[in-house]
């Protein structure tokens, strides 16, 4: 609820916020009201976003889930081709993800381009990491609607710096 407030009102303000002190016994109440606000707010913004991993290759999702659970504090959900990442991606709706291109049941490419097709999707950044460098395979996968396309073997600092620049710390 809000109020009108005049230039007389009590007020207790921390951490910038500010409330006014009307209609309460004690200072306390609202200090303590105020901290659980703030609780909850500072909890809401640390929540952790979340990252698809995708790869055939149980080694490189190993590989990458390490890299990432050492240099960062994000989710970190796994998917095995491009059907699982597509169907993971629609149901939990990640914030970024990381995706192979060369996988069997449907590739990289193709599950970007289906993912794209969610509205609750289509703003998610999509990386494709493969082997494949040449540019009619980069070409490809911009064309299927990803934001970045790295080469396999991974460079984990480029990685977490990469990761970092769609994600934040």
């Amino acid at each position: 609820m809000i109020h009108r407030l005049s230039r007389n009102t009590p007020r207790l303000a921390r951490n910038g916020y500010e409330i006014a002190i009307q209609g309460l016994n004690t200072q306390s109440k609202v200090s303590h009201a105020l901290d659980k606000q703030l609780a909850r707010e500072g909890s809401r913004r640390e929540m952790a976003k979340k990252v698809l991993l995708v790869d055939d290759s149980t080694t490189t999702l190993m590989m990458e889930e390490m890299i990432l659970k050492q240099a960062t504090n994000y989710e970190l959900v796994t998917a095995k081709d491009g059907f699982e990442a597509v169907a993971s991606a629609v149901q939990s709706i990640p914030d970024l993800v990381l995706m192979d291109v060369v996988m069997p049941r449907l590739n990289g490419f193709e599950a970007c381009k289906h993912m794209r097709t969610h509205s609750e999707l289509r703003n998610v950044p999509i990386i494709l990491v493969t082997t494949r460098g040449e540019e009619e395979y980069v070409t490809a996968g911009f064309h299927s609607g990803c934001n970045d396309y790295i080469t396999k073997p991974i460079n984990s600092r480029e990685l977490v710096t990469l990761l970092h620049s769609y994600l934040g710390e």
